[in-house]
């Protein structure tokens, strides 16, 4: 009886479509100088200052902000990668989808094997909608980083968005390989186990993630 109620509480929680993935994190400036703008100096120089403060802002959750530093940046020095890829986080953090994908593809001009730009390429493509596009994008940066848990993690989501629910199992399991306590991807899993009649793997799943994380409000 505590089983079947507990499996019941499971459909209630975990909904057949995934509803939240990971969000990109920045990138921290790869240049040593950071001089004020009207010091001396180069124009990658002063554009690695506001890089810098863009970097600095965008920890804090100031998105809007740094973003604007980011674009002082690319005005200054528009060759570097790093700056597009994190005004493309910003974007991404505001809701930009649109503008994101433009900058990290920029970004992936500069630097075809930034395996992170390709990853959140990804991610703005499915906030999209445009899924098959967004699992092209993952795919390439699996060929390069096959055990990043974050492409890996993603890539599920998307699968799951698209009610491939094998394909979100296998991704997820793989994410649970490198990580056994990593709560959002047993809650994931679970949901994709529900969605194909899997109850026991689900309940299993989700009973590992609460004792994990009894506070977590996708749990309650």
């Amino acid at each position: 009886m505590l089983v079947a109620l507990q499996i019941g509480l499971l459909i209630l929680l975990l909904p057949a479509k995934p509803t939240f993935a990971r969000e990109p994190a920045p990138q921290k400036p790869h240049l040593s100088e950071h001089r004020h703008k009207q010091w001396p100096g180069t124009a990658k120089e002063h554009a690695a200052y506001h890089s810098n403060i863009g970097f600095q802002l965008y920890t804090k959750g100031e998105y809007a902000a740094a973003r604007l530093e980011f674009t002082r940046a690319i005005r200054l020095h528009a060759k570097l990668s790093g700056v597009f890829y994190n005004r493309g986080n910003a974007n991404f953090r505001l809701r930009l989808y649109g503008d994101a994908l433009d900058d990290y593809e920029q970004a992936l001009r500069l630097n075809p094997n930034f395996v992170m730009a390709l990853a959140n390429r990804g991610n703005a493509l499915s906030a999209l909608g445009r899924l098959d596009e967004a699992l092209a994008s993952y795919k390439n940066a699996a060929r390069i980083e096959p055990l990043n848990p974050y492409v890996l993690f993603n890539r599920g989501f998307v699968f799951g968005k698209k009610q491939e629910y094998q394909a979100a199992i296998a991704d997820f399991t793989k994410v649970l390989d490198l990580n056994p306590n990593d709560v959002d991807a047993l809650v994931l899993r679970a949901a994709a186990y529900q969605s194909i009649g899997m109850k026991d793997k689900a309940l299993k799943d989700f009973q590992k993630a609460k004792s994990l994380d009894p506070t977590n409000p996708r749990l309650r």
